[in-house]
């Protein structure tokens, strides 16, 4: 039997406010922490195909390839 269950039985099946704003407060950290994830990714993408365009660019001087 899981730690949680054993607490619910100890407390007649009720969840704490303790246990219930500890869940919340870890549910907010795992959302900020992908939310800083993602946008962390979303922002290295960018730069890599800022810097695969003007790679080519730089290549071509006259010829701008825009296909990604």
């Amino acid at each position: 039997m899981s730690s949680l269950n054993i607490f619910l039985l100890q407390n007649n099946g009720s969840i704490s406010w303790r246990l219930q704003s500890l869940v919340f407060s870890f549910v907010a950290h795992l959302k900020m922490l992908l939310r800083d994830v993602f946008k962390e990714k979303i922002e290295l993408k960018i730069i890599d195909l800022l810097e695969i365009f003007c790679s080519d660019s730089k290549n071509d001087d006259n010829n701008i390839d825009l296909r990604w």
